[in-house]
């Protein structure tokens, strides 16, 4: 059969595939999840594409996995209901693709405190969830931060300059250094879509 004779590939099919291949960039790497691990997916009406997606990667990698449809939210930081509060506690593993974040919760900070890992994926279309951040190597990008880490561990005074004009001096004292880097593997971590984005420097908090 010519090349020409060759059906290209479906642009929904493209799509659908690109969507599960982001997903399994969330289960697989940033989190990591087990067989025998218990995984909740929280969705709502505008992100359900997003969340039918982590699903079926989930579903691949686990049995154990339950994916709840919420009523959309009316602003950052709503308190799911109560039901779903409870059950986020009771899982190894929690991904929230909703259209307004729940990081800012007591639901999402009680289930820290029970050693569930979370991801939340607040307000992203499924266009961006496929082709955009979710693409990145994060095994990669680890390496990277972590060596930049060693680095501003050992310097007190920095100086970032780059092509594009940026000139930006600070200094590194009384602080201690948090790695953003998306990986979300152990107990209690959590994972936000914005993470990855290099070393974030804090002092009193």
């Amino acid at each position: 059969m010519s090349e020409a004779d060759e059906t290209p590939p479906d642009a929904d099919e493209q799509r659908e595939e690109a969507m599960l291949t982001a997903a399994r960039s969330v289960v697989r790497t940033c989190m990591q999840v087990r067989p025998v691990e218990s995984v909740l997916i929280l969705t709502d009406p505008e992100s359900s594409e997003i969340g039918r997606a982590l699903y079926e990667a989930t579903a691949r990698v686990t049995d154990r996995v339950l994916m709840m449809m919420m009523p959309p939210s009316h602003r950052e930081g709503n308190e799911p209901p109560n039901p779903v509060a409870d059950l986020m506690r009771r899982q190894d593993v929690v991904l929230m693709a909703t259209k307004h974040s729940l990081t800012h919760t007591r639901a999402r900070a009680n289930a820290s405190r029970e050693n569930v890992r979370i991801a939340s994926l607040p307000g992203i279309d499924a266009e961006t969830f496929a082709n955009g951040g979710m693409t990145a190597d994060y095994n990669a990008l680890q390496k990277e931060i972590s060596g930049l880490n060693s680095i501003l561990r050992r310097r007190r005074e920095v100086h970032v300059t780059s092509e594009a004009g940026t000139d930006l001096k600070f200094t590194t004292g009384g602080r201690w250094i948090l790695e953003d880097n998306g990986i979300c593997n152990r107990p209690g971590s959590n994972y936000k879509s914005t993470c990855g984005k290099g070393v974030r420097s804090t002092k009193g908090r």
